[in-house]
């Protein structure tokens, strides 16, 4: 017999713990530190509940000035396409041709457009690249939409 679990989202693991804990719901959990638990005066029900071995956190400066790469730049951009034969390989081959690494590529449903995805790509290398440039000048023929999240330091090697 399954367990029917509603997952409600909420604006971070502090929320999460507070909203509990304030209108006592004693059938809910949290993911959360233990920090959080103690401040709280919350209850851990179990430790180390992630799914990978290593279990890492990303985070992201945001900026309207530009920062200039030098170091391990990676970059981020989502897009979509049309539904037409070939159009995710010619987008790859945007890529490939130039030699670059990527090292994400996610799709994720389009709410109320069914069968159309957004697509995320992580790339080693920042927009400044010469190469890089020309693969975005490139890839900006091929998708309907085409946004630069942006390119950013990465702390590792890939």
């Amino acid at each position: 017999m399954g367990h029917h679990v509603k997952i409600e989202s909420t604006f971070d693991t502090a929320e999460s713990v507070k909203m509990i804990k304030e209108e006592k719901l004693f059938d809910a959990a949290a993911t959360s530190s233990d920090l959080l638990a103690n401040i709280y005066n919350m209850k851990i029900l179990k430790r180390k509940i992630q799914d990978e071995k290593i279990n890492r956190t990303r985070f992201l400066i945001i900026s309207h000035k530009r920062i200039s790469l030098i170091k391990n730049p990676k970059t981020s951009i989502v897009f979509t396409l049309e539904n037409k034969p070939g159009s995710l390989f010619k987008t790859l081959g945007v890529f490939s041709l130039r030699e670059l690494k990527l090292t994400k590529i996610e799709s994720r449903p389009i709410p109320d457009k069914p069968f159309e995805n957004y697509f995320y790509i992580e790339f080693i290398g920042s927009i400044e690249d010469k190469k890089c440039k020309n693969a975005i000048i490139n890839l900006s023929e091929i998708p309907s939409l085409l946004k630069i999240l942006g390119s950013y330091k990465v702390s590792r090697e890939n």
